[in-house]
């Protein structure tokens, strides 16, 4: 770093407490499954929170693995939103019950994101769990219940583009806040999956995609760093004043690092 350059300020952290899953996805980009054997404990991990809002780190999104396997996971989130960060988590949906909404209200988190690849055959298809969709809709459901925001990642490869539109209508059904879509790229597991990664010919039907429903009020979409910038919709996504960025759902409220932004909407996080 240049002696004169301010002080590097870690404002963003996307912490994986665990590597410890319940799902399988074909997508993984950890090959999460089992726990580290050398994981932080609950002791270890509040004294780093400690440290991260010490450094001024702002917001934290908790991530697995399945983070709600995590034992304590609320204590520690608990402790960064008492300390100013905003915080947030991203879940598979399929442990959420009224016990782990009870959990998400202790820890004072900003919102929820929910994966979500598809409808109901899809996305089983690739969280390699059947039932894992319903699973999904009944944590929607419990999270709204309980006046909890909720987001949506959507990880597109060629099989489930299709479901784009009617998952749109189920979002806005169900009240999503916000809606991140991405592309399942060549790592984890999806590294034995190449005949499933998206045909980069059909980049222009997302693009199109987000242009329609850019006007949509609800769920706010935002697109993943891998989509987009070399066609004519990009206007519609990304970077211009009063518009949506991309680089995540940050907890408490902002899209990320390129957002700008001139309305006001809930703050969210995803990864």
């Amino acid at each position: 770093m240049h002696p004169e350059s301010p002080p590097y300020i870690p404002e963003t952290c996307v912490w994986e407490l665990t590597l410890r899953c319940n799902l399988r996805c074909m997508h993984c980009g950890s090959k999460a499954g089992k726990k580290r054997p050398l994981e932080l404990n609950v002791t270890q991990c509040l004294k780093t929170a400690d440290e991260l809002r010490e450094l001024g780190c702002k917001y934290v999104t908790f991530i697995g693995g399945e983070i709600l396997l995590y034992r304590g996971w609320e204590k520690i989130a608990r402790q960064l939103s008492r300390l100013g960060a905003q915080v947030n988590i991203i879940s598979n949906g399929w442990s959420l019950g009224e016990k782990e909404v009870e959990q998400i209200k202790y820890a004072e988190l900003i919102n929820v994101g929910l994966s979500l690849d598809g409808m109901a055959g899809n996305h089983d298809k690739i969280r390699n769990r059947q039932g894992s969709y319903q699973r999904v809709l009944q944590a929607i459901d419990r999270l709204r219940a309980a006046r909890i925001d909720v987001g949506i990642i959507t990880t597109l490869m060629d099989f489930n583009l299709p479901d784009l539109n009617p998952l749109h209508q189920l979002l806005v059904s169900k009240k999503v806040t916000a809606w991140q879509i991405q592309i399942a790229t060549s790592m984890g597991q999806m590294a034995a999956h190449q005949d499933a990664l998206l045909n980069a010919a059909k980049m222009a039907e997302i693009t199109r995609f987000f242009r329609v429903k850019s006007g949509c009020l609800a769920p706010v979409m935002v697109a993943g760093d891998n989509i987009g910038y070399y066609d004519e919709n990009e206007s519609c996504m990304r970077n211009l004043p009063g518009r949506w960025g991309t680089m995540g759902w940050v907890p408490g409220g902002t899209f990320g690092h390129r957002h700008r932004q001139r309305r006001q909407r809930p703050r969210l996080r995803i990864t």
